[in-house]
């Protein structure tokens, strides 16, 4: 009698075995299709992203050439170019985290599957040693017509024993690995989300290097004199504006009337790695300080207060270290620019964004987190990053917008770099 159920639980189990089997190679066949897919897409993106690349070197290099209103268009034509490639490239990417995210799913699945059957598998292997543990030894003795066929019961009983052991194992482990399969799936769904605003980002960009491009042929019908007559207005409306703001940074310090202030005690020494860089493949296009634009008076007899750089209008800005957002907004000079303030007390600023940032202020943001997209606004010549490092910071109202201290209170940020 008890060999019989011996018997039937070895099939119960052989069953079980062979229908997880047959899920398991099922669904290995759509994970295959999907893994083939991801890496052909992985090709795509690879050769989009070369493009990119040649596209934004292509217009670094124009940057460098005199300005002039053929090497302007041409530089818009190469930023055209570049994103459109740059919406497509974004959509494999999209179409890359979507098959990864599926993949994911299937996965938990799987290990779900997985957990259950062990489970079953448990069932029954606790049901047998308390039918086991419900008799004594002598009436399991006495039931049994043979001696050999008492020590193979009781064999079993102990293979039991051991094989129950081993499955709370698999178990456990099989629990871990799909917390960790969740967490992928939550953090690629995330990342999805953020390539959808990417491509929202891109394609705003588009339409705006579209429209700069009419807006500059109406404005100069081609006429380099013209041209130059607009750039040179554009500067000294910038050079007019940081000599206002140094005269009333300096008042509102005598003053302390200050919209915000804070200042750390110790300044940390050149050479100390905290931030990474804000854009990732990006170029210098300028540095720190009393640069040849600088002295062309350009900022107003003022050095550079920070660093600019490019990756391309509409790329990712991203938090140079973990802090929180300080402040943000929006004024004639940098356009959209946000202010994080991090651990060390240190203030990092980013300007010209092409759009206003989606973080609110107070919000804790992670090194390398997007916390806005390179553009052009405010008295920016090319679309470009500014990016500032702050040891004292303060802010204060000019014309009903927020401005903040120029170059006293920065540091050069290639030093922390």
């Amino acid at each position: 009698m008890r060999f019989s159920f011996f018997k039937i639980l070895t099939i119960f189990l052989t069953v079980i075995s062979f229908n997880y089997c047959f899920l398991l190679s099922s669904r290995a066949i759509t994970l295959d299709e999907i893994q083939e897919e991801m890496a052909n897409i992985e090709k795509e993106t690879e050769r989009l992203e070369n493009k990119s690349r040649v596209y934004q070197e292509n217009i670094n290099e124009q940057n460098k050439a005199i300005n002039s209103l053929a090497n302007k268009i041409s530089i818009l034509n190469s930023s055209i170019a570049k994103l459109e490639n740059d919406v497509y490239l974004t959509s494999q990417e999209i179409k890359l985290k979507n098959l990864l995210i599926q993949s994911l799913e299937i996965e938990i699945d799987k290990t779900f599957l997985n957990i259950n059957e062990k489970k079953n598998i448990l069932t029954g292997m606790i049901r047998i040693i308390n039918d086991f543990d419900k008799k004594s030894l002598i009436e399991i003795f006495f039931e049994d017509k043979q001696f050999s066929e008492f020590f193979s019961q009781t064999q079993y009983i102990n293979l039991v024993h051991k094989g129950l052991n081993e499955s709370l194992a698999e178990v456990k482990n099989l629990k871990n690995a799909l917390e960790d399969k969740k967490t992928a799936s939550k953090k690629e769904k995330q990342q999805l989300e953020e390539l959808k605003q990417r491509t929202t980002v891109q394609e705003y960009a588009l339409s705006q290097d579209r429209s700069s491009q009419r807006e500059l042929l109406n404005a100069t019908k081609g006429e380099e004199e013209k041209y130059q007559k607009l750039f040179s207005i554009t500067l000294q409306e910038k050079a007019k504006l940081l000599k206002e703001m140094a005269e009333l940074e300096k008042e509102v310090e005598r003053r302390k009337n200050f919209l915000y202030y804070s200042e750390i005690g110790k300044i940390p020494p050149a050479g100390v790695k905290i931030f990474r860089w804000p854009e990732d493949h990006t170029i210098l296009t300028q540095g720190y300080g009393m640069t040849d634009f600088a002295r062309s008076g350009a900022y107003g007899g003022a050095g550079h207060n920070g660093i600019d750089m490019s990756a391309g209008l509409g790329s990712p800005v991203k938090a140079a270290a973990d802090g929180e957002v300080l402040i943000l907004g929006h004024n004639k000079g940098w356009g959209n620019w946000i202010t994080l303030k991090h651990k060390n007390g240190m203030v990092t600023l980013y300007a010209h964004m092409i759009k206003p940032s989606f973080l609110k202020v107070g919000e804790g943001v992670d090194a390398g987190d997007v916390i806005g997209y390179e553009g052009s606004t405010g008295f920016s010549t090319g679309s470009h990053l500014h990016f500032s490092v702050y040891y004292k910071f303060f802010t204060y109202l000019k014309n009903d917008q927020v401005y903040f201290n120029y170059f006293d209170g920065t540091l050069n940020p290639l030093n922390y770099l």
